[in-house]
Parts: structure tokens; C-alpha cells; sequence
């Protein structure tokens, strides 16, 4: 019985699944099974959602030293529309870009705006730090109310998908034609690659010198599935792929 593996890798943020898949003679039992496997591989993977996306972007692109920022505007800076909240937006990281640029740095950001009914116009962003007057600069191009920053390992989201669905949450009426979320355009992109496994006795595990973000695992006798994030460190950029690691673990019998 074939599984089916697949693999995403921003920078140094990956993350992996291993599960059935229906075959053409599988029993409606078996079927069933491996469908609900296929399911929860694609809820853990499938680039077409767009918190998976920005999970992703998030954790190839920042990291802990970053910055999440939150402007916010005063009464009378306050936008009245969406379109009118964007182009103060976009103007004021162009002039962020513009800053950074003259000064020799790069600068590389995720934001997504927060709107309610209970909520004013405001937005939180992502943007990388490059030296100690990030601060001042970013607080200084704002001109429409104040700003709050921290960095990103003094904040609660502590996993790409936490931080994803925190910027996600926020637009309680947001319509269908409006974005859910922004970045720059220099940004790391996803890779994606995916193969058959047929080693019935392949699992997914942690690759040497990496940080285990999250892992999941659901079997039954027809079907199953295995998931894992995590960081790799940047001492070991060209980490094991995690099945030959558990190859060389069944060959040693340790699995």
C-alpha cells in the first residue's frame, strides 16, 4: 500500500505530511479511511488556504529578533473606508522602504488589517529588523496616531500558524473582493515537492538539530496519516529529509 508524501519548505521552515490514499479497489471501508487521511494531510498542507500561505511566509521569512508592529490611528486620522485604510497603508511602507533603502537595508513585511464592528481600523504587520534604530525610524513615518512594537519572541503567537491566524482574525466584515493579507514582493517563495512512499514502516520524524514546531498522527488499519513542522536550524540548512531519517532509524531496527 502506497502513501503518499509531501513536503513544503519556506527558508528553513518546513512542514511534512505522510498519509493513504484511495485506491481504485479499496473496499468502502478502506476507502473511507484513507479519505479521511487525504483530508487531514490537505487541512496541514494545501496551499490554496490562505492561513497555510501566510504560515509559511511567516516562518521562512521572520523570525524571533523581528518586529510585529501595530499602528493604529487617531479620531481625526481615522479611515472611513477599506480603500482609504490600504493607500495609508501602502504609502506609509513605501516610505518605510524608501528610508530603509537610502540607508543601505532592505525591507521585508506581512500585514493584514483589522476591522469590526467594536473594532477601529488598525492593522498588524511583520517587518524584519536590521539595527537598533528600527524603533525610532518605524515610529517616526507614522503620522496618523501611534504605533506599539514588539518583537516577535515577546508576543504570545508562538508558531507560524498561531502568529497566521492572530493577523487573520481580526476583519470580522471584511468582503470577498478585499485581501486578507499582504507582503512584500521579496519575500522567500514555498517550494513544494511530493513523492510515493512504499515502505509501509516509513514515519515521519524530527531531523537532527531541528525545532519541532507541531506533529500530529491518526492511524486505523485501512488508512493513516502523519504530520510534522518545524524549524531547522541554522547550523544545518541542508538538513536529513525526515523518511530517509526514519529509514536509517528501521535500519538500525530502533523503529
Amino acid at each position: 500500500m502506497a502513501r503518499r508524501h509531501k513536503k513544503i519548505e519556506c527558508g528553513d521552515y518546513v512542514r511534512e505530511v505522510l498519509y493513504s490514499c484511495p485506491e481504485p479497489r479499496d473496499s468502502g471501508k478502506a476507502r473511507a479511511d484513507k479519505s479521511r487521511a487525504t483530508s487531514k494531510a490537505q487541512q496541514r498542507v494545501n496551499q490554496n488556504n490562505s492561513k497555510i500561505k501566510l504560515a509559511m511566509l511567516i516562518g521562512g521569512n521572520f523570525g524571533a529578533d523581528d518586529l510585529l508592529i501595530t499602528p493604529t490611528f487617531s479620531p481625526e486620522h481615522l479611515p472611513a473606508t477599506y480603500a482609504e485604510m490600504r493607500g495609508k497603508v501602502q504609502k506609509y511602507f513605501e516610505l518605510l522602504r524608501r528610508e530603509r533603502l537610502r540607508r543601505g537595508d532592505t525591507l521585508q513585511y506581512i500585514y493584514a488589517i483589522h476591522h469590526g464592528e467594536k473594532v477601529r481600523w488598525h492593522f498588524h504587520g511583520l517587518v524584519n529588523a536590521v539595527g537598533p534604530d528600527d524603533w525610532e525610524l518605524i515610529k517616526s513615518l507614522w503620522p496618523w496616531g501611534d504605533i506599539h512594537i514588539k518583537r516577535v519572541c515577546e508576543q504570545e503567537y508562538s508558531t507560524p500558524d498561531a502568529m497566521a491566524g492572530y493577523l487573520l482574525g481580526g476583519w470580522e466584515d471584511r468582503p470577498n473582493s478585499a485581501r486578507a493579507w499582504c507582503s512584500s514582493t521579496n519575500l522567500k517563495k514555498t517550494v513544494i515537492t511530493t513523492s510515493r512512499e512504499y515502505n509501509r514502516n516509513a514515519r515521519l520524524v524530527l531531523p537532527d538539530r531541528c525545532e519541532l514546531m507541531e506533529s500530529d498522527a491518526w492511524c486505523t488499519q485501512y488508512g493513516s496519516f502523519e504530520y510534522i513542522s518545524y524549524f531547522r536550524m541554522e547550523t544545518t540548512r541542508e538538513a536529513e529529509p525526515t523518511l530517509l531519517a526514519s529509514r536509517e532509524l528501521l535500519s538500525r531496527g530502533a523503529l
